[in-house]
């Protein structure tokens, strides 16, 4: 029996091992769960068939490597190791799906190890949106949204002719409500700058109460207005309307946007008249690609402006939800730049590197921890003496690259404060491919520094120090590698002296007629304080007096006089004092306190108040009136502190104040008036 009871004991305690090994590795795999941040990734369209990403840096991490599929079913490729937060993808194929993931890594004894994921991104090449009319009927928004149409521009009106169009109302709150962001246009027949601005007014008015996400566009491409001629004047006055509409519109607070052909930009508008606003051009290939972009009539080849923000590529879409065909449109997002970013080409599986205005191949090469001659040992069609322009396009592996890292960045923006009376804050700016950041520190700026932390953040509050001493610091990053551990160059020296926080929240928390009460915040490590006093702003501050607490009481003061305080924290350490900046200046005038009606009762058309002593006053005056915010009649002045009102009008309600006073060479100062109280008279 005993030998049973062992083997049980025995696979018992084996159990609760395994379980508890279980649990711990359960936790481990929790806890590196937890430690992976979320990447938040915007996604932008420079240009047709380009998609711009960018991410949120994380503190702590080495570089993101940025992953790309073609389909849901396949698997992901490497295609980028960059310390970059930004990448754009080339040779898109248009109205296609893509796939990526950015995963944000540290090293760790050399090897990658995650910190932060974006998880999978599905894309769209291009930003698609519809343009409606009440020619579509009563549209199903949740089927648009389904089908991928990321935006919509729906028609309000034809001209001021006619009544607005039938849908618009439907359409706007029906696509907002399913969060496609809208926007609206008018078809125009202005021919004069009186009948745009009345359009104008008109799409004011219809919109009205709606918050739009896109533009309110004027559609300017009828005959009437074409008949105005591809004269110098013709052009003008097409140009000047134009130009009328748009500022209505956008002085209502409303983006205004132009929409026109291609041609007609051309021919009968000065488009460099109208830069300040967005362009929408309509251009259709050929019947065969009617649908569909294929890269052959892009409008900036065809058109006078080149800086479209709207493609309408075709007026032949079809969707479930919608009657009829509807116009399709590709948004650009013109003010993202595609310089001084990475480029990865997936036609021609190829990464690049396009150089911004002022770039040089060191400033590069920074941004991949390399060498200028090991960046340039990716594309032989550059020497260190290279001048580079923008747009010059230099061909990477930034996986190599990535992994030849020989230096760190120098680090930035360091700045020293003071954190109070014994510590000082060091912030800076975090520098890629650093596996943390040493700081040093000296008592002197030429003197010998001494390491007093590593930290891995962009933070370090150095403590228990010596007060009003001041304390210089040199920050380094530092890479850790097999071999060595490398340091960046040495940043910027920075200083700061820890001294005691001036006094906060200082107020007066009570006034009488002959005194005040100052009052204030602890400050951390002050033994005492001082308040002191002026009889203006800006004049001559004397003591007041000197306290261990937190308030202070000034008496003997002048009624109705104005003072200001202000109050310096004092730390005494031996037989030396240190002293806080002074607190922010406040103001006083001793002034009568209010009195309070304490007790209203009423008997046989009789009404006694009774109402609270007033330290100091000399009086009290009692006022009357027979409706809360009607006129108020001063019945007496007495010293006594309760008053009978007789011989008043029985079931009438009546309402009282009191207020105190002091006679001050002759003239009475008073406090301010007691709250209302009112009583029906029996």
């Amino acid at each position: 029996m005993k030998r049973i009871m062992k083997r049980l004991l025995v696979l018992m305690l084996i159990f609760t091992m395994i379980l508890s090994g279980f649990t711990g590795t359960t936790k481990k795999a929790q806890a590196a769960t937890k430690a992976i941040i979320k990447l938040k990734v915007t996604v932008k369209h420079p240009n047709m068939n380009q998609v711009k990403l960018k991410w949120n840096k994380i503190s702590d991490a080495y570089g993101y490597n940025v992953y790309y599929k073609a389909s849901a079913s396949d698997t992901y490729q490497l295609v980028s190791s960059t310390l970059e937060n930004q990448i754009v993808f080339d040779s898109l194929k248009s109205d296609k799906f893509y796939y990526f993931m950015i995963e944000a890594y540290k090293v760790e004894d050399g090897k990658q190890v995650a910190v932060g994921s974006s998880g999978d991104l599905k894309v769209r090449s291009n930003k698609i949106g519809i343009d409606v009319s009440k020619w579509n009927g009563n549209i199903d928004w949740k089927k648009v949204k389904a089908a991928g149409v990321e935006y919509a521009i729906v028609r309000v009106s034809y001209t001021t002719s006619t009544t607005a169009e039938k849908y618009y109302k439907k359409n706007i709150e029906g696509a907002q409500a399913v969060g496609i962001p809208v926007g609206v246009y008018t078809y125009s027949m202005a021919t004069t700058e009186e009948k745009a601005k009345q359009e104008a007014e008109y799409v004011l008015n219809l919109i009205k109460g709606y918050k739009l996400q896109y533009p309110v566009a004027f559609d300017i491409e009828d005959k009437v207005q074409a008949k105005q001629g591809k004269t110098k004047a013709g052009i003008e006055k097409n140009t000047n309307l134009t130009k009328t509409f748009c500022e209505i519109i956008e002085n209502a607070g409303y983006k205004a946007m132009i929409y026109t052909g291609c041609s007609f930009s051309r021919d009968y508008l000065n488009m460099e008249d109208l830069t300040a606003y967005d362009w929408w051009i309509a251009h259709y290939g050929s019947d065969e690609e009617y649908t569909h972009y294929t890269g052959k009539y892009h409008y900036g080849s065809k058109c006078n402006y080149p800086k479209t923000r709207f493609w309408q590529y075709s007026s032949l879409g079809t969707l479930s939800g919608v009657s009829g065909r509807f116009d399709m449109n590709y948004e650009l997002d013109l003010k993202e730049s595609v310089y001084g970013v990475v480029h990865y080409d997936i036609a021609k599986m190829q990464e690049t590197y396009i150089t911004a205005n002022g770039e040089t191949l060191a400033q590069v090469a920074d941004k991949y921890n390399v060498s200028v001659n090991q960046l340039i040992s990716s594309d032989d069609a550059y020497d260190s003496s290279s001048i580079l322009k923008k747009g010059n396009k230099i061909v990477i592996d930034s996986k190599a690259l990535a992994s030849k890292g020989a230096k760190v960045s120098t680090v930035s923006n360091v700045k020293a404060v003071n954190a109070g009376y014994e510590s000082i804050k060091l912030t800076w700016s975090p520098i890629n491919y650093s596996n943390g950041y040493y700081i040093y520190r000296s008592t002197s700026k030429n003197g010998t520094y001494t390491k007093v932390a590593a930290v891995k953040g962009t933070t370090y509050t150095d403590k228990k120090l010596q007060t009003n001493k001041t304390y210089y610091y040199k920050v380094y990053g530092y890479k850790q590698n097999e071999q060595a551990i490398i340091l960046s160059t040495q940043a910027a020296i920075v200083s700061a002296k820890p001294v005691l926080f001036a006094p906060s929240n200082v107020k007066i928390s009570n006034t009488q007629y002959n005194n005040v009460t100052v009052k204030w915040s602890k400050v951390a490590g002050a033994t005492e304080y001082k308040v002191s006093v002026a009889t203006t702003k800006n004049g001559t501050y004397k003591k007041v007096g000197y306290t261990t607490g937190t308030s202070l009481k000034h008496n003997k003061l002048t009624l109705g006089k104005q003072y200001y305080y202000k109050v310096e924290a004092i730390r005494k350490v031996g037989n030396k004092k240190y002293w806080s900046p002074a607190s922010k200046i406040i103001s006083a005038k001793p002034r009568v306190a209010t009195t309070k009606i304490t007790k209203i009762s009423t008997s046989s058309r009789k009404v006694t108040l009774t109402y609270s002593k007033i330290s100091g006053a000399s009086g009290y005056a009692v006022y009357r009136s027979t409706s809360k915010n009607g006129k108020y009649t001063r019945l007496i002045y007495t010293t006594k502190t309760s008053y009978k009102n007789s011989y008043l009008t029985r079931n009438k309600k009546y309402y009282y104040k009191v207020r105190a006073y002091r006679v001050v060479k002759g003239k009475k100062v008073y406090g301010s008036y007691s709250g209302i109280t009112s009583v029906k008279v029996k």
